[in-house]
């Protein structure tokens, strides 16, 4: 590729940061006409150079890919000046007088040379052998120079001389011409010795050196810069995973307890309504057992009132009449008081003793009504148990929904240990 082909590829890069290098490689194929698209390596070796390729001077010939190294800057700088000076002159040059021009030039520099090395020598003695070695390398270079047609072409294109003319006919034998050619050089060009000049020429290379190497270390440093960046974030990312897991495992702890507190409530709870219950049952068996007694009192009675007199039976029914009225004053006392006596359940006979030991007034002895407190006491005892059966059914059904919570709760801290172990692997991975 030429220079002004890397030129494009700089420009189109800053232009567009987030093409890839394949991308680019095709774009400059299709764009500068290239029978193969090149390499990553090349694209990657000109966008490190990217500024001194910005910064260059583009030479006329837009085809031109590389700039030869001058050999004798010294030499090609007076000889541009010179053909500058004698364009401005009005003066014709031709490539005959640049060649001849620079023939001169050089046989000059070589005289100078040559006086300047003997005068050194005779002043220094071989004190300054470094310097007779550097000037014969010199001498060396000036010998190796050759005023081809390549050179003379070379030498045009460099300085923009497109216009000069190969042959002009007797243009070199023109007085104007003679004169430019044996006169003086320019004394801008002649009063500059050697040594400014080839030491304005290493500044210039040291200073594209320093600009490279500048580059490189600024693109190095904005690698680790990059770099650091990364892994503070990751670093980041992974003290924050590590919070966050953290959390979940005292969140779980917690749950943990409050669960085993909540069973340990519903345990107690249980155990309390299961002693209720078995007590409950246990009355109601102590008031089966009454009921047989008061049914074998009741025949003993009625019995007793058919061989008594009307009397007798009359006393009796009021008896009874006012053991109604008094029922449900004498209810609960009649359900203490039975809870006391001491029922045979094979003779079906209750101890007058025990009856008034327990407090029973003598007129509950009575049959019927003993059978009476017994259904109502029966109803109560039903009653009392039809409300523990609802209440131990809520109670279950309150457990129930409290077990589905909890099973939703465990599942919602699976998904976030899942959640949490895939979010570290992942930095994990990134971080390696």
């Amino acid at each position: 590729m030429t220079k002004l082909h890397k030129r494009r590829l700089v420009e189109k890069k800053r232009q567009d940061p987030k093409m890839t290098y394949q991308e680019l490689s095709e774009w400059a194929k299709v764009t500068f006409n290239l029978k193969k698209a090149p390499a990553k390596s090349t694209l990657s070796q000109i966008f490190r150079q990217d500024e001194l390729i910005l910064a260059e001077e583009l030479p006329i010939d837009e085809s031109c890919k590389t700039t030869r190294k001058v050999k004798n800057q010294e030499l090609d700088a007076t000889l541009a000046h010179w053909v500058m000076v004698e364009q401005q002159n009005g003066v014709q040059v031709t490539d005959e007088l640049i060649r001849e021009k620079a023939t001169l030039l050089l046989s000059d520099m070589k005289e100078e040379r040559r006086k300047a090395m003997d005068s050194s020598i005779s002043g220094n003695g071989s004190a300054n052998g470094n310097a007779s070695d550097a000037e014969s390398t010199e001498d060396s270079d000036i010998q190796d120079l050759k005023f081809s047609n390549g050179w003379l072409d070379s030498f045009k294109r460099r300085h923009g001389f497109v216009r000069i003319k190969r042959h002009s006919g007797r243009a070199s034998t023109d007085n104007n011409g003679l004169d430019a050619l044996h006169g003086p050089a320019p004394t801008a060009s002649r009063s500059a010795s050697s040594t400014p000049v080839r030491a304005v020429s290493n500044n210039v290379l040291d200073a594209a050196e320093f600009a490279t190497s500048m580059n490189h270390n600024a693109m190095r440093a904005t690698t680790q810069l990059d770099n650091l960046s990364a892994t503070a974030e990751s670093l980041g990312q992974y003290q924050h995973a590590a919070k966050m897991e953290t959390m979940a495992a005292h969140y779980q702890q917690q749950q943990q307890q409050q669960q085993q507190q909540q069973q340990a409530q519903q345990q107690s709870h249980a155990e309390e309504l299961v002693d209720e219950h078995g007590e409950l049952y246990q009355r109601r068996s102590f008031g089966e057992l009454l009921s047989n007694h008061e049914e074998a009192s009741a025949t003993v009675a009625a019995a007793a009132a058919s061989a008594s007199a009307p009397t007798t039976t009359t006393a009796t029914a009021a008896s009874a009449t006012s053991a109604d009225d008094g029922e449900d004053r004498e209810l609960m006392d009649t359900t203490d008081a039975a809870d006391c006596v001491d029922v045979d359940a094979t003779a079906g006979s209750t101890s007058q003793s025990d009856a008034y030991a327990c407090g029973v007034p003598p007129h509950l002895l009575n049959g019927n009504f003993a059978a009476r407190a017994l259904q109502l006491k029966e109803r109560k005892l039903d009653m009392m148990e039809r409300r523990m059966e609802l209440e131990f059914a809520a109670h279950k059904q309150q457990l129930a929904v409290q077990q589905k919570q909890l099973e939703l709760q465990q599942r919602q801290l699976d998904t976030m240990f899942q959640l949490v172990n895939a979010f570290l692997d992942k930095q994990q991975s990134r971080v390696v």
